[in-house]
């Protein structure tokens, strides 16, 4: 009996004592040189990159002159996807309001299936910094667009950083937590090693949509990473959303099977921002249930939500 009580307390401290997910959410200020067109092009280089058109880019509402302009946007995408993910939506935004845009890529995104296991949480936290100051400099005031877990790195720079030039967040789909029930095992001790075991390998493919889908998502993430996805999920859950101010329009679909549908109206209600709308979009027509606009899986309703968004800012009188 001794000796199975203490095989017991092995194994529960064993357990506990577990390699369990960091999320390191230190970051350091960004400096930019004033060529902001061969920083990036030299940034890109560094990178993997398996399809070269979602390299971070400016597209700028006058080409000739490349100025700054009055509204910038940044478009943040979410996890395993690419800026191609609701193209070309913050387009048609931009040449309503006449404003430039950048496009970031999270580090991993567009690159190898090795390079992509390798990227971190606090990776992405950097190139969402790096995404901001950009889009200070290219606008007077920023409206950021956000995807899935593009938005949960766009909830955690409203928390956490000034951001006195942050005129509204859209956010599509926000991933404040996953719909997947099994996801918080990925933050348990040896969760992600249970997780491997469990499926069988390092990696979870998932089938894409088409052809378009298959071409500029990482359709074979590794569980390693997605443990990270949560983690930050999980890190900004912790921070006080009702401190949010800033304009916000939320987009999100009741049939979304990706992230979590409840904990989206929970986090909207929480919202300190006096000028908060939620929008539901039927997505029964799109192949995606999650990305609500775009021509490559939400272009059913593409349409509406470019609507929606315009007349958020507008009636709002976030427009100059």
């Amino acid at each position: 009996m001794i000796v199975f009580l203490a095989v017991i307390v092995i194994l529960a401290v064993t357990y506990v004592i577990g390699p369990t997910v960091k999320i390191d959410v230190t970051t350091y200020p960004v400096s930019l040189p004033e060529d902001l067109e061969l920083y990036l092009s030299q940034t890109e280089q560094n990178a993997d990159l398996t399809i070269r058109d979602v390299a971070k880019k400016i597209v700028w509402a006058n080409p000739e002159k490349k100025d700054r302009t009055k509204i910038s946007l940044i478009y943040l995408h979410g996890y395993t996807a690419t800026l191609m993910e609701t193209h070309p939506l913050t387009e048609m935004i931009a040449k309503k309001l006449n404003a430039n845009i950048f496009y970031t890529r999270l580090k991993g995104h567009g690159e190898t299936k090795e390079r992509f296991a390798e990227a971190t949480a606090n990776d992405w936290l950097s190139d969402t910094l790096e995404a901001w100051e950009i889009g200070k400099r290219i606008g007077d005031e920023v409206i950021i667009i956000a995807t899935s877990t593009g938005a949960t790195l766009a909830t955690w720079l409203a928390l956490t950083q000034p951001v006195d030039q942050l005129k509204a967040l859209i956010f599509i789909s926000p991933n404040f937590w996953p719909a997947d029930k099994t996801a918080p095992i990925l933050l348990w001790p040896w969760g992600v090693q249970i997780a491997k075991l469990t499926t069988g390998g390092e990696y979870h493919p998932w089938e894409p949509l088409n052809e378009g889908q298959e071409k500029y998502w990482m359709c074979s993430p590794s569980i390693r990473t997605s443990a990270q996805v949560v983690g930050l999920a999980d890190y900004v859950n912790s921070l006080d959303i009702k401190e949010l101010k800033a304009p916000v329009l939320v987009l999100y679909s009741e049939l979304d099977d990706v992230v979590s549908v409840p904990k989206i109206k929970e986090k909207f209600e929480l919202m300190g921002s006096p000028l908060k709308r939620l929008v539901a979009v039927n997505s029964e027509n799109n192949p995606s249930k999650h990305v609500l606009a775009g021509d490559i899986v939400g272009f059913h309703t593409t349409e509406f939500v470019r609507e929606k968004i315009e007349e958020y800012l507008f009636s709002q009188n976030l427009i100059p």
